[in-house]
């Protein structure tokens, strides 16, 4: 009696894998639905503050004056050359003096 059940276990248990291993030789669907990307295309969309900006060939505003164009881009430049000014060293705080007030 005792090996009859063990050879019944065995089939049912030969059979979930066998059924399982054919479920995933399934054809699955290989066209995307009619609203694939649709969040991607919203939040892209949702980012574009004039979506017709591409379409005015109007000269660009702003700085027309070239001396103050040309020092405004000298100052940008050299604010990338020497980004040192710029930074705040920061120490790395330590197990020690970790809440330990200094004068």
């Amino acid at each position: 009696m005792k090996g009859m059940k063990g050879l019944v276990l065995t089939g049912v248990g030969l059979s979930l894998l066998v059924g399982i291993s054919l479920a995933g030789c399934t054809n699955r669907p290989t066209t995307l639905g009619p609203d694939a990307g649709l969040a991607y295309n919203t939040a892209r969309d949702q980012q574009i503050m004039n979506p017709g900006a591409g379409k005015n060939l109007d000269p660009v505003q702003g700085l027309v004056d070239g001396k103050a164009a040309k020092n405004t881009m000298e100052r940008y430049r050299a604010s990338s050359e020497s980004p040192e000014d710029y930074r705040k060293t920061i120490k790395p705080s330590s197990v020690v003096s970790e809440g330990i007030q200094t004068k």
